[in-house]
């Protein structure tokens, strides 16, 4: 009996794990988890970026845990320059916010 109820326990909690995923919002799939667009704008005071993707604005947010990257350079987000093009892997944060997680940045296209 005991082994029959922990193996109920353990297919309803998986069932239950797998349902919450999968009716749990996420970023949308142009965004998931990767997105890579133009820097519009740096907003050091918010820790905020504003990235054109695909025609549309999307704002994006950075802790002190973000890494930054020109190349193969580590720099800060400080160091960023508008028009450049930014390759980001996001995740979601507190409250829905889209949440930077490693960023890179090239030149801006000519």
């Amino acid at each position: 009996m005991n082994r029959s109820l922990w193996r109920w326990g353990n297919i309803l909690s998986l069932v239950v794990l797998l349902a919450g995923t999968s009716v749990q919002g996420g970023p949308p799939p142009a965004l998931t988890p990767f997105a890579k667009g133009i820097l519009e704008k740096v907003d050091l005071a918010n820790r905020q970026l504003v990235v054109q993707i695909d025609g549309s604005t999307h704002t994006f947010h950075w802790t002190d845990r973000t890494y930054v990257f020109r190349g193969k350079e580590k720099i800060t987000p400080a160091q960023l320059k508008t028009n450049d093009v930014v390759a980001l892997r996001v995740d979601r944060g507190p409250g829905g916010q889209l949440m930077i997680r490693r960023m890179k940045t090239y030149p801006a296209a000519r």
